[in-house]
Order: C-alpha cells, then structure tokens, then sequence
C-alpha cells in the first residue's frame, strides 16, 4: 500500500472529485462513498456534506488555510480479491488513527481500477474538540504507517515500479521505465559486461560510464533512450554502478585478468618461435605476468580519455554522438568499449616480451596513427570471457 497526501482549502471540490460527480475520469468510474463518520448523515448531497465538514474544521481558536487532508491509498493489484469495503474502512480508519485524525470527520470513496485499486479518503485537520492535528513530518510518517499497515494485513509489498502502469506513461517517465524494465531483462540474461550491454541495444537503449579525466575515476553508469538519459541511480538503486559490478566484475579486474591471458600467450608463443639453443636462457629470463605485477591488480590512474584514444579518434566519436564530454570538459561519458580501452592504456609501456623493452614485441607498440593504434590495440579480446589457452612447445 502506498500513501499520498493532497492539502486544499475547498471540501465542496475535494468531495466532488473523489466522488467523480461529473464523470469525466474513466479510472475514477463507479466511484461510491463507502464510509462516514457519524457527523456526516447518510444519503446527504456533495453540497451538504461539504458544508457540514467545512464547519467541523472551523472548530476551535485558529485561522487554518488549508483545513482539507485528502488521502490517496492506494494497493497492488495482486491485493484485489481480498479488498472488500470492510477490510478498506478499517484500514482507512486505522490510518486516521496512528496519523493523529483520531476523533475528526471524514468520509471515504473507493474507486473502481482493475490495475491498482485505491481509495481517496477526506478528512478535517480539525478534532471534535477543536484541536488543530499536528501536519509535521507527515510525508514521512504516512509512508512509514502504510507500510505498518502492508505488513499487518498480509498486503503485498510492491517493489515499486513493478506496479506501475506502463501504458500510461509519457515522455520522460516513460524513457524512465522502459530502461528498468529492460535492466531487469537484461541482467536475467547475461553473465558479462558486454553482454549486457548489447542486451540494451535490441532495446535501443545505451549505456555510458562516466569518467572522470581529473582523478582518473570511474564515476558511475548512464543509460538513454528516446531522447532522455538517466544515471543508474536516478533509475533505481539497484542499477548504479557499484550494484551492476556486483554482478559483473569490476572494470580494471576485467582487464587485468584479460591483460594477463593476452600476455601470456605472447609470451609463449614467442619462446615457441625459438630454437632449442635459446629456448630455456629466455624461459629464464623473460618475466612472466606476476613478475611485472606482483601484487595483483595495481593501483592506476587512468589517463584521460582523449589521450588515451587519441585527438582524431576522440573527435570522431563525439560527432557520431558515442562520446559525451562534459560541459567543464572534466569528464566524459562514454561507451563500455572506450572504457575499457582506457584501462587498457596504462598496461602498454610495460608489457614486452622481453620484460623491458628489449626483445620481441609482444605486439602492443605504438603506432603513429591513432586510429590505427584503436584498431590494432583492441583486436585483444577484453570484452569476452577467458579462452583457454594454448600450450605451447619449442622447436627443436
């Protein structure tokens, strides 16, 4: 169950609108009154009962402005079959109660909706003995007892968007949700980063991580569609980067892992080239992985994205629209490949065969062309899973 509060001035047309008296709202339809307390005589005119409610709040040494509480309680529609009027009126006047409307006058409409049944229930701020009801913290407090109230009747706990009605969503609401629904497809399918990634494209939808070319910090996770961009957390806090990287892996492990397997093969296929008479000298003398990074996945600071990928490659992905700087030009937004291509970079000056720069290439120069240098560099595979690696055995 979920609470909300409308404050007003006008009892006359708060009644009207709960009651749908001229008919115009098709969710409200078949609207009908199924509760009054005792100062509101029954089978009365939205006219009278307006009148009479308006006088109750007049009660008492003060000068309210708004003297009307309208509240909107409204269910999940799995909550439907046991939803009878008996069990709504005691809900609502229990909700009254634990909200401090003890001993006030009100009247309760129940609205027909086969998607999420709810009830609009009117209330004065005013007490039969003219004692104002105290409004502070109410936002709060209301949520807190429409959850006590969930629990207590055995009601379902919605997690939120979940029950919320699509098809009557528009604009950005509707980008909004259309990329949590397909965040919770796409995490029910895939294992890996780039599979979740291209899980989102079929939806239209793209990802960016932002990075922070200052610190050299990953900052968070972006998605957008039709027009509209959202950070994970402004989806849903289960979608902010830190939650996602519960599930697949935090970036620079990633790399680290494949920086590693990549090398490795390198390295064994460079002794392979070699004769037997100079087989087991470089065997000794050519440094492994864990030789260059004993202590595991280091501790780097990113180099800004442009250098990183270069003047010409990071002037074209801004014009196709794949690279978002910001507008300090501190940081930038940018799609998983580039991220991973950045981590990549700090690796490059210390990984040669021949442990230190001597020696075979292990295929990770420079080239002078940064597109080509884009091309060459990210022909290692460090957007898929570990492949199992060859064994390799010297000439003879």
């Amino acid at each position: 169950m979920v609470a909300k509060i409308v404050k007003g001035q006008n009892f006359k047309g708060a009644i009207d609108y709960i009651t749908d008296i001229y008919g115009k709202d098709k969710q409200k339809k078949g609207a009908r009154l199924i509760y009054h307390s005792s100062g509101i005589p029954p089978n009365v005119d939205n006219r009278t009962m307006a009148m009479l409610m308006d006088s109750y709040a007049r009660k008492g040494d003060h000068n309210l402005g708004e003297p009307v509480r309208h509240f909107i309680l409204s269910f999940s529609r799995w909550d439907s079959p046991k939803l009878t009027d008996e069990l709504m009126t005691r809900i609502w006047l229990e909700f009254l109660t634990r909200m401090g409307y003890k001993d006030t006058e009100n009247v309760l409409a129940r609205h027909k909706s086969a998607k999420n049944p709810h009830m609009h229930g009117l209330t004065t701020r005013v007490d039969s003995n003219g004692n104002v009801v105290s409004d502070s913290f109410e936002v709060g407090r209301a949520a807190r007892v429409a959850l006590e109230l969930t629990q207590k009747y055995g009601l379902h706990i919605s997690s939120g968007k979940v029950d919320v009605s699509r098809d009557r969503l528009r604009g950005k609401d509707k980008a909004k949700y259309k990329i949590y629904d397909a965040i919770c497809a796409a995490k029910e399918k895939t294992e890996t980063w780039k599979g979740f990634e291209n899980e989102l494209a079929k939806d239209d939808i793209k990802m960016k991580l932002h990075v922070n070319n200052v610190t050299g910090k990953i900052l968070g996770v972006s998605f957008s569609t039709d027009g509209f961009s959202f950070s994970g957390r402004q989806i849903d806090k289960s979608m902010t980067l830190a939650k996602l990287s519960e599930k697949y892996g935090d970036f620079i492990e990633i790399v680290h892992e494949n920086v590693r397997e990549h090398y490795e093969e390198k390295r064994e296929a460079y002794l392979h080239r070699l004769p037997m008479s100079e087989y087991f000298t470089a065997l000794r003398t050519t440094k492994t992985f864990d030789d260059i990074y004993p202590n595991g996945v280091p501790k780097l600071k990113l180099p800004s994205v442009r250098t990183a990928i270069g003047d010409s490659m990071y002037d074209k992905l801004v014009d196709q629209g794949d690279l978002i700087p910001s507008k300090d030009g501190n940081s930038d937004f940018v799609p998983l490949a580039v991220l991973l291509f950045v981590i990549l970079t700090p690796y490059q000056p210390q990984l040669s065969v021949g442990g230190g720069g001597g020696g075979q290439s292990s295929g990770w120069g420079k080239k002078d062309d940064d597109d080509e240098r884009w091309k060459f560099k990210f022909n290692m595979s460090v957007l898929h899973s570990k492949s199992k690696k060859p064994q390799y055995k010297p000439k003879r």
